[in-house]
C-alpha cells in the first residue's frame, strides 16, 4: 500500500514522506528525544539495526531518540524523514513537507517508480514544499529538487512564504530611514551589517521583515544556546550560501560561535552576515526615560564579548535611535527595488573598481585611521551605492556616505 508517513515535531512542523504503493495513505510517525540510540517499538531488532545505520550515514554520527508510527513505514523512508526532523527541529519552522522518494544508505533522495498521484497527496495534507530527486520533471508549483538531506534542509529554510507578491517589504517599516537604507545596500551588495540601539527601536523587526528580499534563500538565525560545534555539524554556513546569517543579541552568543562566524566572514565570500545588538548590557543607553547604569569596565567587557575583529568584518554599522517624529515621516517605497536588487548582484565591485574608488576616496576625504579592510569596505560600499542609486561613477556623496557608515565608535552615545 502506499503510505505517507507524517514526523510531528516542534510548532507544528510536519513532514510527509511519500512512499510507492497500490493507493496513497498515511502513517503517523512521532519522534521524541532521548539519550537512547534511536529505535522503534514497532521494528523487529535487524529493522532497528537498518534504521541505525542509514541514520547514521545520512547524519554522519549516532541517532538518538524514539519513534513510532500508526501503520509500517520502512526504515529507509523512516530514517529519511527522521534525519530532516533532527536538522530542523530547533529551528522552529512551521511548515508541511512532502518528501517524495526514499533515502540510501548514501544519503541521497531516490524513487525506484515514478512518483502516482503525489499532488494528491500534498494537496490532501496541504503541504508547502514538495521535495523531489532532481530528475523529477514534473511542475508542480510547490516542487523543490533536491537529491541529499543538506538539499532538504535548505529548501525548507529557504521557505518564506508570501514573499512572491511583489510588494515593497519594509512598506510597513516607518522611520528609521538610515538603518532601512543600509539594509538595503547590505542586501544587495551583500555587505556584512550591523545595527546597535536600545530596545524597542526596531532592529530585530527590521531584520525580521526584511526576510521578504531573500526569497528562495536560507534565512538563518543563531542562537545563544548554539556553539561552534553546532554550527559545523549542522553544516549551516554550506547552508546559508548564498542567502543570510543573522546574530540578533549579538553579545550573547558564544564565544566559539563568534569566532566561527568571524573565520567564515573572511573564507566564504557567499556568506552574508546580518546583526543586532543593545548599546550596552542594560541596553538604556539612549532610551528616553533611562538612565543607564553600566560602569566603563562593564561597558568595556560587554564590548569585548564581541571583539574588535569582528566588528571590523562589518562593512556597515548603524546606530538606531527609539524615538523618531513621525509626523514628518517621508514615504520612501523604492518602487523599483527588485530591478535596483538585480543590477547590484549582477555587477558585484571588482578589486581592480575597489581600488581606484580608494585612491579616489582618498585624495577627495580623510581616511585617517580606517585599516586596509576599512578602505576596501568603504569602496565597496560606496560602489554599491553609486550602483543602486543608478549613477555612472562614484561621486563624492557615495564615498561620504560610505566613510560615515564605517565611522563607528563602541564608546559613542546613540
Amino acid at each position: 500500500m502506499k503510505e505517507t508517513c507524517r514526523i510531528t515535531v516542534l510548532l507544528g512542523m510536519r513532514i510527509y514522506v511519500y512512499v510507492h504503493n497500490r493507493f496513497p495513505d498515511a502513517s503517523l510517525v512521532s519522534w521524541q528525544e532521548s539519550q537512547a540510540s534511536i529505535s522503534c517499538a514497532s521494528y523487529s531488532e535487524r529493522e532497528n539495526r537498518e534504521l541505525r545505520n542509514i541514520m547514521r550515514n545520512l547524519l554522519g554520527r549516532q541517532a538518538t531518540g524514539r519513534c513510532s508510527f500508526s501503520q509500517h513505514i520502512g526504515p529507509e523512508n523512516l530514517g529519511f524523514a527522521l534525519v530532516i526532523a533532527m536538522r530542523t527541529a530547533t529551528l522552529e519552522l512551521s511548515i508541511s513537507v512532502l518528501v517524495v522518494g526514499k533515502g540510501n544508505l548514501e544519503g541521497k533522495l531516490t524513487f525506484s517508480t515514478p512518483p502516482y498521484q503525489f499532488g494528491q497527496v500534498a494537496r490532501r495534507y496541504q503541504c508547502d514544499l514538495i521535495l523531489m530527486p532532481m530528475e523529477t520533471k514534473s511542475s508542480f508549483p510547490q516542487i523543490r529538487r533536491c537529491t541529499t538531506v543538506l538539499d532538504a534542509v535548505r529548501q525548507m529554510l529557504a521557505y518564506q512564504p508570501g514573499t512572491r507578491s511583489g510588494q515593497y517589504p519594509l512598506r510597513h517599516v516607518h522611520g528609521i530611514e538610515t538603518a532601512k537604507r543600509a539594509l538595503l545596500l547590505s542586501l544587495a551588495g551583500r555587505l556584512h551589517l550591523l545595527l546597535v540601539g536600545p530596545p524597542g527601536c526596531g532592529k530585530t523587526f527590521l531584520l525580521s521583515e526584511s526576510a521578504a528580499f531573500l526569497a528562495d534563500t536560507v534565512d538563518f538565525w543563531v542562537r545563544s544556546s548554539m556553539s561552534a560545534t553546532y554550527l559545523l555539524e549542522h553544516q549551516v554556513f554550506s547552508l546559508v550560501a548564498g542567502g543570510r546569517l543573522v546574530l540578533d543579541e549579538l553579545p550573547s552568543l558564544q564565544k566559539t560561535a563568534l569566532e566561527a562566524v568571524r573565520t567564515e566572514m573572511d573564507d566564504n565570500p557567499d556568506l552574508l552576515v546580518q546583526a543586532a545588538m543593545n548599546p550596552c548590557p542594560c541596553a538604556a543607553t539612549g532610551l528616553p526615560g533611562y538612565a543607564c547604569t553600566c560602569s566603563e569596565r562593564e561597558k568595556q567587557r560587554y564590548w569585548h564579548a564581541i571583539g574588535i575583529p569582528l566588528l571590523d568584518r562589518f562593512d556597515l554599522k548603524v546606530r538606531l535611535k527609539p524615538a523618531e517624529d513621525w509626523s514628518t515621516h517621508i514615504d520612501t517605497t523604492v518602487p523599483d527595488w527588485k530591478e535596483r536588487m538585480t543590477r547590484c548582484r549582477n555587477h558585484p565591485p571588482s578589486l581592480q573598481a575597489c581600488s581606484q574608488t580608494t585612491l579616489k576616496a582618498s585624495r577627495i576625504l580623510d581616511l585617517g585611521p580606517l585599516t586596509a579592510r576599512g578602505r576596501l569596505s568603504v569602496a565597496r560600499i560606496a560602489l554599491t551605492i553609486a550602483e543602486w542609486d543608478g549613477k555612472m561613477m562614484v561621486d563624492q556623496a557615495a564615498i561620504e556616505e560610505a566613510l560615515h557608515y564605517r565611522s563607528f565608535r563602541p564608546d559613542e552615545e546613540s
